[in-house]
């Protein structure tokens, strides 16, 4: 699962939301954006989610072949994932 916390002076660590059974595996790289929250993990998987409310939402997801390293996200919300198989994945999600 991932849990999102905030760390302020006032709030140590504060736990906003946390979501289970999101990915299977280690996750091994999460970036954000204004609207999304995007992660992939060492089975490959890319998971979209979006904050809404207290709760965070999975969007959408896909798997790619190979362990999933490190991922960036253009403006648009492209997605491209460096795999351990050498290659860079685009994947561009649906717009919600």
């Amino acid at each position: 699962g991932i849990t999102i916390v905030k760390n302020e002076l006032e709030e140590k660590f504060k736990i906003l939301t946390v979501k289970e059974n999101l990915h299977e595996l280690i996750v091994n790289a999460i970036e954000g954006t204004q609207e999304f929250l995007f992660s992939c993990d060492y089975a490959g998987k890319v998971v979209k989610t979006k904050v809404c409310g207290s709760e965070l939402k999975e969007i959408a997801n896909i798997s790619t072949s190979g362990c999933a390293n490190c991922l960036a996200v253009a403006d648009d919300n492209t997605v491209f994932v460096g795999s351990s198989d050498g290659t860079v994945k685009k994947i561009v999600f649906n717009k919600d």
